[in-house]
Order: structure tokens, then C-alpha cells, then sequence
């Protein structure tokens, strides 16, 4: 039965702590080899070292007993402790009636027990027994050597949409006066980051720089055109952006409009319009 930490740390997105720590980096895998982030050594306590797994969903802190772990005794060894979650209970309910006085001296509801077991000092399987019974989960660990402390926030996804996908062949066209049909309707980006968050419907206009808007290899018939406005109105130095489409008067018919982002070649977005004619 799959565990209630299986399941979150699935879904876990690693946020990477001070560069402080740099040389207690470790890679973290799934029992089927996926990376589930990094699990990093942070400190000593008394005779605990702490390690910290901060997820999206909040942290898992592991206190593992070996007084000599600030002197990088590791090697060969296996070493018990215990870990507590920083999360709402409705991800991980904690364990009921397992208080215990944590290395910081804190009262903690104690989720699990932990072992460390070291074939060197450049990796580890860590078992975690859930409220200390049950099958362990074992995750296994690897030193991240020489990777960067910091990942770089790229696009992953983005959306185009426009204000309206229909539009009147030209300004006094009789289409204008139909429902959901709009002259030089607006364009929205969304965008996607590899940190989880977005940037909603403005991109283009706020990021223009990093905007490549394509209105022609999915229009073979002409029939559509962005229109760019002054990112400082009345100063085109300053830079312009993709701001409405509009239809070139050239006939109607459906056409294509892409978008791609220059430090991300690989995303692209698309929207379809139809560019409509008569009463």
C-alpha cells in the first residue's frame, strides 16, 4: 500500500536552500529512479545531524544520531534517527500520541523513523518508516557534485489566447455587429516557470523582449496581422509589443497565430482565428 509520504513526495518540487550548505548537497531518488529533489545537511545538534527535504508542501527534517557527523564521519556506516513533517495535516496527518522533544529542544509530533545507510561518503539509502511501523520507504541518495546551487527559472509552457478568435474582415464589415466577433482584438500570454509559477496574461506586453510572435507561417493566405504598440507610448526607442491582431482585408478564412519565447526555443503556443464576413 502505497504510503501517505510516497504519495506527497511524488508531487514534491525541491526549493534549494542557502549556498551556505553547499557541500551537503545530495540528490534524492524514488524507488524507480526518478529524482524527487535534494536532501540536504544543514547542521549539527548535540549528537543529531540535521538534514533537511523542503518540498513545495513544506519540509521534511530528519534528525539522525551520529555525533562525529561534522567531521564527515560517514563512510560505511548506519546511522538511526527519526523525522517530523512541517505540513498541513491534511497532506500528512501527523502521528497521534508520539510527542517527543526534538533536537532543537522543541515538542514535535514524531512522523516516522529514519535510518541512514552509507556505502561512502558520496551516497546513502534512506529508509523512512511511516509513524514507525510499516514497510520503510527507501530513497536513495547521491553527492551532487559541482552542480550549481541555484537553478535558473526558465519557461516550460505558455498559453496564447486572444479577446475574441473571430474577427470582422474590416472595421464597418457587417460581422462587427455580431456576438463574439471584436476588431483588433487583445493578445494574452500566460506563461509557465520551472519553479511553478506564472505570469499571467501579460507576458507579451510586460516582457516583450523575450516575445517572438509569428503571423504568417500559420496565415498562408494573408489574412491576419499583429498589431504592436510603444511599450512608453509616444516612444517607439523604448521598445514595442505584440498588443492586437487584426484582420488585413484580404478575404476570410482561418488562420494560425504562433508565439515562441527566445529563451526558451522549445516552448511555443498557438491560437486559431477565423476572420468573418456578411450580416
Amino acid at each position: 500500500m502505497q504510503s501517505t509520504l510516497s504519495r506527497f513526495c511524488a508531487l514534491a518540487l525541491l526549493t534549494i536552500p542557502s549556498a551556505s550548505f553547499a557541500d551537503g548537497f545530495y540528490n534524492l531518488y524514488g524507488p524507480g529512479g526518478d529524482k524527487w529533489g535534494e536532501v540536504a545537511f544543514m547542521e549539527v545538534t548535540g549528537n543529531d545531524t540535521v538534514w533537511v527535504w523542503d518540498t513545495e508542501e513544506g519540509d521534511v527534517t530528519f534528525f539522525i544520531h551520529n555525533p562525529r557527523g561534522n567531521q564527515g564521519d560517514w563512510s560505511q556506516g548506519t546511522y538511526y534517527g527519526y523525522y517530523v513533517l512541517d505540513m498541513p495535516d491534511s497532506i500528512a496527518p501527523p502521528c497521534r500520541g508520539r510527542a517527543i522533544a526534538d533536537g532543537y529542544g522543541n515538542r514535535s509530533t514524531q512522523w516516522g523513523d529514519a535510518v541512514m545507510d552509507w556505502s561512502s561518503q558520496d551516497g546513502f539509502v534512506l529508509a523512512m518508516s511511516e509513524c514507525g511501523t510499516g514497510v520503510p520507504q527507501q530513497l536513495s541518495a547521491a553527492y551532487a557534485w559541482g552542480e550549481e546551487q541555484a537553478t535558473d527559472v526558465v519557461p516550460v509552457s505558455a498559453v496564447l489566447d486572444l479577446q475574441s478568435v473571430y474577427i470582422p474582415l474590416s472595421y464597418d464589415d457587417p460581422a462587427s455587429t455580431w456576438t463574439d466577433v471584436m476588431y483588433n482584438p487583445a493578445i494574452y500570454l500566460d506563461v509557465t516557470f520551472s519553479d511553478g509559477s506564472t505570469y499571467e496574461a501579460h507576458y507579451n506586453a510586460d516582457i516583450p523582449e523575450n516575445v517572438i510572435f509569428d503571423d504568417v507561417s500559420g496565415d498562408p493566405y494573408d489574412l491576419i496581422s499583429v498589431e504592436y504598440w510603444d511599450v512608453q507610448t509616444g516612444n517607439p526607442s523604448a521598445g514595442q509589443y505584440a498588443a492586437q491582431l487584426s484582420a488585413t482585408g484580404n478575404g476570410t478564412g482561418v488562420a494560425t497565430l504562433w508565439v515562441s519565447l527566445a529563451d526558451a526555443p522549445g516552448v511555443t503556443a498557438s491560437v486559431t482565428v477565423e476572420v468573418v464576413s456578411g450580416y
